[in-house]
């Protein structure tokens, strides 16, 4: 099986979110921040698609396309800082 490599748009952030809710939601920290297992779902989705969609505005997503439907198999988002600290004073 081969896999391309293409940025993300907007529309990928559903398959992207849930890509990485699954690859997360057995993390032992996210089990630690949320215990429970159907809620850790939930909050990881709510979360890591705000995240995402800001990615591709703001930064960067790669997909990787694999199968015959190019079906989203991995993902890195990229985001920017501006040379700014993300803590204020």
């Amino acid at each position: 099986m081969t896999a391309s490599v293409r940025r993300a748009a907007p529309a990928d952030v559903p398959a992207v979110t849930a890509l990485l809710v699954d690859a997360l939601s057995r993390d032992p920290v996210a089990e630690w921040l949320v215990p429970d297992a159907d809620r850790r779902a939930d909050v990881l989705h709510r979360l890591l698609a705000v995240d995402v969609d800001h990615a591709i505005e703001t930064g960067h997503v790669d997909v990787t396309a694999t199968g015959p439907r190019s079906q989203c198999g991995g993902a890195t988002t990229w985001t920017r800082n501006n040379g700014r600290s993300a803590t204020t004073t």
